[in-house]
């Protein structure tokens, strides 16, 4: 375990199961529509890159070498956006790391001698919610499965906040889905489980 995540640790909380994020396929259907947004902004960006230079700047009489810039800096722009989730998915599967405790679930990034981390009390939540994925995997979250935490899945991981405490956090594309269960509370309700619960820890 990390020593800076060990140090994050309360008095006589113990670390229970750990992974983190492999094998995320962007078109997988959890993963499919924030993607397919952002790639269409991208196209946007091209097409009106494409449309200034030939079409929009020689009808304005704007000079050439101007709307070539304006063109460029457009068609570089929407190239960032479109490469913004294979960016995404490589810092999730290279950096983040997760792991339940037996007071809490915990996301957290170790940079040099830096740790960010986020962490929600499983007192605080009544539920849970598996998505399992295309390649076998799957997600967690810690509270319901909303529309807003799925789009949160494959985003950078961002300094803790006490206004989160009670948003749901999420575990995208993990392995072992049955050991994270486990660790949960029985007051905790899991939704969507294919297979039999796992035993888990009284509360």
């Amino acid at each position: 375990m990390n020593q800076l995540l060990q140090d994050r640790l309360r008095p006589g909380e113990k670390v229970l199961w750990q992974g983190h994020p492999a094998g995320i396929r962007l078109m997988d259907p959890a993963f499919r529509l924030k993607n397919l947004i952002v790639w269409s902004f991208a196209v946007l960006f091209a097409a009106a890159a494409v449309w200034y230079a030939g079409f929009y700047a020689p009808a304005a009489g704007i000079e050439m070498g101007f709307a070539a810039k304006v063109s460029f800096f457009s068609l570089a722009l929407g190239g960032y956006i479109a490469a913004t989730p294979f960016l995404c998915r490589r810092n999730l599967e290279q950096n983040i790391c997760y792991c339940m405790t037996t007071e809490r679930m915990i996301a957290y990034r170790v940079k040099g001698e830096t740790i960010r981390f986020q962490s929600r009390d499983y007192v605080d939540f009544a539920e849970a919610s598996v998505e399992y994925l295309a390649s076998g995997k799957a997600n967690l979250y810690l509270g319901p499965k909303t529309f807003a935490a799925r789009l949160e899945l494959l985003n950078e991981l961002l300094p803790a906040r006490e206004e989160d405490r009670m948003m749901p956090l999420t575990f995208a594309s993990i392995v072992d889905i049955e050991g994270a269960c486990r660790c949960l509370p029985t007051y905790i309700k899991i939704d969507g489980f294919a297979r039999s619960e796992p035993l888990r820890r009284a509360a």
